[in-house]
């Protein structure tokens, strides 16, 4: 379905982040279905041995992996004096303030601030790491930079829409004559559209700019021509899904932004320096290798599965 198309695709670990968060664990209700109780202690037993999707770890084994690897990243940081500066975690907020995507990241993570800043500071030293010691003139950084500003320093203008969906055009004729009768767009949208996340959302399908895959250059044309708050009126729009009979309200409209060179230079610099180690250091390697000498002590004996891997492999090294 069109809706389907449009939602923001969110790239977040929730449920790592369940995991991670067992603060208050303590085995008492944590939901009650006609006065049948579901304990915290089973939600979270069960939902550390929920295999990864696509994958037949389980989540649990799947986190504690990840951590003993970040720790791991940490140490090495320290020993090669290269550690994270406070002034590099907050380049990297700094960046994410700036388009105003550290509130919801933090919302769809459900994460605090202070969480976030720890996986910055393992993000950043692995950088730091790997680029140790690489230089990178600053004309390259430059010439970077003015090879992908349309690109990747480049925001294109966007229109935030609504729509209402309906699979014909008696239905959609219906919805515009209440829109025009004075009946809010979302409670149209709720009520009529045909689309699921349409009608969940009460219409609102997120931006869109020119451009942008996935989405009818039909719709976008339609939402570019709106001021904010107008609707447009009902026309036919054509996927793979078939046709549909669309409203669209422009919510909010956005300008094209720039990123200016001296606000993304130190950035491009890093990621620079960070691609040309990698040519000489294999990150993978390098975390396997740092395994094998690491005293990995773990208590809980359902996970124990990780000590007698790398107790394992360092048996079969020391055969060879």
């Amino acid at each position: 379905m069109l809706g389907r198309r449009l939602a923001l695709i969110t790239a977040a670990g929730l449920l790592a982040a369940l995991v991670l968060s067992g603060c208050g664990r303590d085995g008492g209700t944590f939901v009650s279905i006609n006065g049948e109780k579901i304990s915290k202690d089973e939600f979270y037993n069960r939902l550390e041995k929920t295999p990864i999707p696509g994958s037949n770890v389980p989540i649990g084994q799947y986190v504690l992996d990840q951590m003993i690897n970040e720790k791991l990243i940490v140490q090495m940081a320290k020993e090669k004096k290269v550690e994270p500066t406070e002034a590099q975690i907050k380049r990297q907020l700094d960046l994410i303030k700036k388009d105003g995507n550290l509130s919801k990241l933090l919302d769809q993570r459900q994460i605090t601030l202070e969480e976030y800043k720890k996986e910055l500071y393992v993000r950043q030293a692995l950088i730091n790491i790997v680029s140790k010691g690489v230089k990178i003139p600053d004309k390259d950084v430059k010439a970077f930079y003015d090879e992908k500003k349309s690109t990747l320093y480049t925001k294109p203008e966007t229109v935030e829409i609504g729509a209402v969906v309906c699979k014909t055009e008696e239905k959609i004729k219906k919805a515009d004559q209440q829109i025009k009768g004075g009946t809010e767009f979302s409670t149209v949208a709720m009520n009529l559209s045909d689309d699921e996340i349409a009608k969940r959302s009460g219409g609102k399908l997120g931006p869109v700019w020119r451009g942008r895959a996935g989405v009818p250059d039909i719709l976008v044309d339609a939402a570019f021509k709106l001021k904010v708050g107008q609707c447009s009126e009902p026309f036919k729009v054509t996927t793979q899904d078939g046709p549909s009979w669309v409203i669209v309200k422009a919510l909010d409209r956005k300008s094209e932004v720039v990123q200016p060179y001296n606000e993304v230079k130190d950035s491009i610099h890093e990621m620079l320096a960070f691609n040309e180690g990698q040519k000489r250091t294999d990150v993978t390697n390098l975390i396997a290798k740092r395994r094998e000498s690491a005293k990995i002590d773990i208590k809980d004996k359902k996970y124990s599965i990780f000590s007698e891997k790398d107790k394992d492999k360092k048996s079969g090294d020391k055969k060879k």
